[in-house]
């Protein structure tokens, strides 16, 4: 996949984002009300090697990783980031099926499907 057609996608989902939200605030009787979006897809390039995120935890690699985007040129203070690490990786030589969530996240490098702050 080219960076270009995935740019699109990833805008496409958040415009779902912000109209699921809109219509579930308006179902719930708060209005139609939603946030901001900016539509222009960023690319940060990590200073970190694929390598080195993989060896991190997902709390350490998250920290970095939001750390980098507050130091960049379009960060904003009063902004959201949705971010996407283009290097994690599911490993699973031995094909084991996986029981549960937390078997398949240890068998992925570079996992950070966290948030915070």
């Amino acid at each position: 996949c080219s960076i270009e057609p995935a740019q699109r996608r990833i805008s496409l989902a958040g415009e779902l984002l912000q109209t699921i939200l809109a219509e579930t605030l308006w179902e719930e009787g708060f209005g139609r009300k939603s946030f901001n979006l900016d539509t222009n897809v960023h690319i940060l390039k990590l200073k970190l090697s694929t390598e080195e995120c993989w060896k991190m935890g997902k709390e350490t690699l998250w920290e970095s990783i939001a750390r980098e985007i507050m130091q960049s040129p379009f960060k904003h203070k009063q902004s959201k980031y949705l971010a996407f690490l283009s290097c994690t990786k599911y490993s699973n030589p031995g094909k084991i099926q996986p029981e549960s969530f937390a078997q398949v996240v240890k068998m992925t490098k570079g996992y950070v499907a966290l948030g915070g702050g």
